[in-house]
């Protein structure tokens, strides 16, 4: 199955609608922006898209994430620094990925405790 580029498809809705290839070009723009914000947020642990399916965040991920930057941030090497320089990590990130691991993890707690509420704790 070959699969369809960007503008092909805004082409076809816009013709499909009967509006302007910018009008669908804005929406959809607008809508990956938004999108884009909330997965760069790290603030929801899922995020259902529809059509697309869902994103999760993954605790692994965040976890290996934490224990890099922690690595690095407190590192006396001079390539360590160089790569915080480099990519504008900062406590702040650290800080960010450790607060989306705790809704992460309390998002999979809530999960459990839906589907297995007889089991003792």
């Amino acid at each position: 199955m070959k699969p369809t580029k960007g503008k092909d498809l805004i082409k076809k809705t816009a013709d499909d609608l009967d509006l302007s290839e910018e009008l669908v070009k804005d929406v959809v723009d607008f809508y990956y922006s938004v999108v884009a914000k909330k997965i760069e947020s790290l603030k929801y642990p899922t995020l259902f898209l529809h059509g697309l399916g869902t994103l999760r965040l993954s605790r692994r991920k965040l976890t290996r994430d934490i224990a890099g930057l922690e690595h690095l941030l407190n590192s006396s090497y001079e390539e360590d620094f160089r790569k915080v320089i480099k990519h504008n990590l900062s406590k702040e990130l650290m800080d960010k990925k450790i607060e989306s691991l705790k809704n992460c993890n309390n998002y999979y707690k809530e999960i459990y405790e839906k589907r297995y509420p007889d089991l003792e704790k």
